[in-house]
């Protein structure tokens, strides 16, 4: 004799169908919404003389992976070139592009230290970016003595989606 379906067979079926797709939905709109944020791209490029180079990229090619290290001697000459791209579909007014080389404690600090000491160069100009702009840069400088120092280009006030804004940073380790 078949028995009678419960509730709880009829609604268990129900409610994993109604899972997946609010999952699926959920998926969808996040996805969307993390390919919307990337309004920029930035390509930070550093070289020291006879000590090769490194390139650093936004959006980050892989997430998580320690900053790269070029390695330099003090008082020789390192080389940054650096390139912003807006990518978003409307113009970004009043975008901080700012550049700074600061000396830090250890490679790979995650805490970027406060500029108020210890900055060896920094440069930064305001631009309003329309669609597909660029602006391009270049900057030599030399460490004053041996350490470990964060080479970053950040942008401020860029419209990034929950308050995150762009960056790309290597790290220079002087000896």
């Amino acid at each position: 004799m078949r028995r009678r379906p419960s509730f709880l067979d009829l609604a268990i079926p129900m409610f994993r169908w109604l899972a997946l797709v609010f999952g699926v939905f959920l998926c969808s709109v996040l996805g969307a919404s993390v390919l919307r944020a990337v309004e920029f791209t930035i390509e930070l490029k550093a070289s020291a003389a006879k000590e090769g180079g490194g390139t650093a990229t936004y959006p980050v090619i892989k997430e998580g992976a320690p900053r790269l290290v070029l390695v330099s001697s003090a008082k020789h000459p390192v080389k940054i070139q650096w390139t912003v791209r807006r990518t978003g579909k409307t113009t970004a007014k009043d975008v901080l592009v700012h550049f700074f080389a600061v000396r830090i404690d250890k490679p790979n600090q995650a805490q970027v230290p406060k500029l108020n000491k210890n900055v060896v160069a920094e440069s930064a100009f305001t631009m309003d970016f329309k669609v597909e702009d660029k602006a391009e840069g270049e900057l030599t400088f030399a460490a004053p003595r041996a350490g470990v120092y964060l080479l970053r280009l950040e942008l401020k006030n860029s419209g990034g989606k929950g308050g995150a804004e762009p960056f790309a940073a290597l790290d220079l380790s002087v000896r």
